[in-house]
């Protein structure tokens, strides 16, 4: 499959509405290209964020209006948008099962950054969160797009955080770790990249996040994340620790110690 097929397939792809050969091939494709893959990620992202602003019932008319117009001039252009009834409300756009065209996905995901309207962030209750959520996402295996290839996944860190991890024993004390698979994933509500791997065996959980979100979690969960920046925090049987590199922070938990994994990321370049 050439790039052209593949672009051509990813709205459907989008949808899981491919027949299983085409689904195989787009995805060896997307393994295989960097470009096609970068595009389904950015497209992948517009639609869940353009999902949880067309959620909002209270989504501003003239913000509709905008991007109508804008899918209409993509449309006329020939660029294959579709061109969307002046009466169309904005619920329409919320039922279950409805999918946006990729024009009407970035007409939006430009419009909704110029009027600044994101849906506001609930508050959740973080109480439970070291207790329950922590150790179920230890626990859990790879989603059905993890990476699961250690060289796409240091193609991957490298590409987007500048970022490498650790080649052997000696950038680890002495620890041998082993990379499983890579995911991006919620934290606390803070999306990064989760790198799952085995330190001496035993399986460590280590969520690469920006400083600025890092430092911005929520309180109960920010607490012992602030303790961690220090020296290794305990959490029942789980231990949390903080490696500061450059613009981001890699938040480090499991029931083995941690000494090998506070130096588990590098500078690419270095």
């Amino acid at each position: 499959m050439d790039c052209k097929s593949a672009r051509s397939h990813l709205n459907m792809y989008l949808d899981a509405a491919l027949d299983a050969p085409t689904t195989a091939q787009l995805d060896q494709h997307l393994n295989d290209c960097d470009a096609c893959a970068a595009q389904f990620d950015a497209e992948t992202q517009i639609e869940a964020k353009l999902a949880a602003a067309l959620s909002q019932p209270e989504m501003p008319p003239a913000l509709w209006s905008q991007l109508r117009a804008s899918v209409n001039e993509d449309a006329l252009l020939g660029s294959g948008g579709e061109t969307l009834p002046a009466s169309m409300p904005i619920s329409d756009t919320a039922q279950p099962g409805w999918k946006l065209p990729v024009s009407l996905a970035a007409a939006a995901a430009v419009a909704i950054a110029v009027w600044g309207y994101w849906p506001v962030q609930v508050d959740r209750d973080y109480a439970a969160f070291w207790q329950t959520e922590v150790p179920t996402m230890l626990a859990a295996g790879p989603a059905t797009d993890a990476m699961v290839d250690e060289a796409e996944i240091v193609a991957y860190l490298k590409a987007q955080y500048g970022l490498a991890m650790a080649e052997s024993k000696t950038e680890t004390q002495g620890h041998p770790v082993t990379v499983d698979f890579a995911q991006t994933a919620d934290f606390a509500g803070r999306r990064g990249i989760q790198i799952r791997v085995k330190c001496c065996r035993r399986p460590v959980m280590v969520t690469l996040l920006k400083a600025s979100e890092s430092s911005n979690l929520p309180e109960a969960v920010n607490a012992v994340v602030n303790k961690a920046r220090q020296s290794t925090s305990k959490q029942g049987e789980l231990n949390v620790g903080v490696q500061s590199i450059g613009d981001y922070e890699a938040i480090i938990i499991s029931e083995h110690k941690l000494d090998g994994m506070r130096t588990f990321f590098k500078r690419a370049d270095a």
